[in-house]
């Protein structure tokens, strides 16, 4: 339920500040390396982690990739000014939004400077981590203030609430996945009180399973497959279509009635959205496409750290209930922020548009469900042990994996709903 739970409210309201991007960072770096003293370059690169390899461009868009884990730094890329004034004041504007003083990128940018500065060379010694943070804070805040829109309207968020067409493309800087006519399509089927949330549906699919009326739903929610067979063939393992990736198939040919007006009244297209959306989730768990005879990790007993779980839980909820506990100080709205900013503008950002590809929606859930068997047998599966104690190796190695797989779920709920309620047929088969 928790791991549903995140991927449904992803794709609902995903925003995130750009500046010039990666390349414009990049561009920026590469230019200032080019007119660099020796002097300078020595400490730079002295400075730099070693991952750079002395490149301080490598590191120039560190800032925009970390600023979800560092949510206190989200105000230092922008100043935002007086509506139409057009021009900028420090002491007027120079503050976020609570109204701390010096908190825009151009306090950032004295701040840091005056760190990089210091003369103190034991203090300077004793904080070198801090120093090397400080000069990829700097060098990406000098590309921030040269973005005109990073000092712009206050009315507009420097232009983030303003909607525009580039060429055929509509963009613009607070990112929604959902296009406006699935978002309105949701809207329209969902219950009048949630308001168009599909959130606050997002486990229902997981609450009705025991229900005598919905009994016939329990073997949708996951896929078994061959014991180390470590593959998924649709025919094989989806006997009579009632496995999750049929169930997805099902739902969503029922759903592509709506697109059409359809009246048919066989359909229930508020439950087929709500059981889709579901459904999406449960694929890009791994565990829900494991192997037959421990039921997807559910029969495998162990301990995560010091409490009694299984392998099956510990994918579905104990990853994530560590990763907020260490990381997101329990919060799960920062925890969604890490995830958004990662394929928004991070370290998936180039995957994305591969995430998306799918010639036929009807076609496409087999694709994901053999990634999840896949991650199952190399990730999940790998080197455990009934009765083993999983601590912080296997947590460190298979968090980021966890967090992958909803980013790549919420993107794919998002791209099926746009593609069966927009106005594209691209992707499209006929409902049946």
């Amino acid at each position: 339920m928790l791991w549903v739970g995140r991927l449904i409210v992803l794709f609902q309201l995903v925003t995130a500040v750009l500046g010039w991007g990666k390349e414009g960072h990049y561009a920026v770096c590469k230019i200032a390396e080019d007119y660099l003293s020796e002097d300078a370059l020595a400490a730079v690169k002295k400075l730099l982690p070693e991952s750079a390899g002395g490149d301080l461009a490598a590191v120039c868009s560190w800032a925009d990739e970390i600023r979800f884990h560092y949510h206190w730094s989200s105000a230092l890329h922008f100043a935002d000014t007086p509506d139409f004034k057009c021009n900028y004041g420090y002491c007027r504007d120079c503050h976020d939004s609570s109204g701390h003083k010096d908190r825009c990128v151009t306090g950032a940018i004295l701040n840091y400077t005056a760190q990089l500065t210091s003369t103190n060379q034991d203090f300077v010694l004793e904080l070198k981590s801090n120093l090397t943070e400080a000069l990829m804070f700097l060098s990406h805040f000098i590309g921030d203030v040269h973005q005109p829109l990073h000092v712009g309207f206050l009315g507009d968020l420097g232009g983030n609430s303003i909607i525009v067409r580039w060429y055929r493309r509509k963009t613009n800087l607070h990112h929604n996945l959902l296009e406006p006519q699935a978002a309105h399509a949701v809207q329209q089927l969902l219950p009048y009180e949630v308001k168009g949330d599909l959130s606050a549906y997002c486990v229902w699919p997981d609450q009705v399973r025991h229900w005598y009326k919905y009994r016939w739903t329990s073997s949708l929610h996951f896929i078994d497959t061959p014991d180390k067979a470590c593959t998924f063939d649709y025919s094989r393992d989806c006997v009579k279509d009632m496995c999750v990736a049929g169930a997805i198939q099902n739902f969503t040919s029922q759903l592509l009635h709506y697109r059409e007006g359809s009246t048919d009244r066989r359909y229930n297209l508020t439950e087929a959205l709500m059981f889709l959306s579901h459904f999406m989730g449960d694929i890009h768990q791994p565990m829900h496409v494991g192997f037959t005879s421990d039921e997807g990790g559910n029969t495998i007993e162990l301990r995560w750290f010091r409490h009694k779980s299984n392998l099956h839980h510990v994918w579905d909820r104990e990853i994530i209930l560590t990763a907020l506990k260490d990381y997101y100080e329990n919060d799960m709205d920062l925890l969604q922020q890490a995830i958004e900013g990662n394929f928004t503008d991070g370290i998936w950002y180039d995957d994305v548009s591969s995430w998306k590809d799918c010639d036929n929606l009807l076609s496409c859930p087999t694709k994901y469900a053999a990634e999840s068997i896949s991650i199952a047998c190399k990730w999940a599966y790998k080197g455990v042990n009934e009765g083993a104690t999983l601590a912080d190796e296997y947590f460190d190695s298979r968090m980021p994996i966890v967090m992958k797989r909803i980013a790549q779920g919420g993107v794919r709920l998002a791209m099926f709903l746009n593609q069966i309620f927009g106005d594209a047929d691209e992707g499209l088969a006929s409902p049946t």
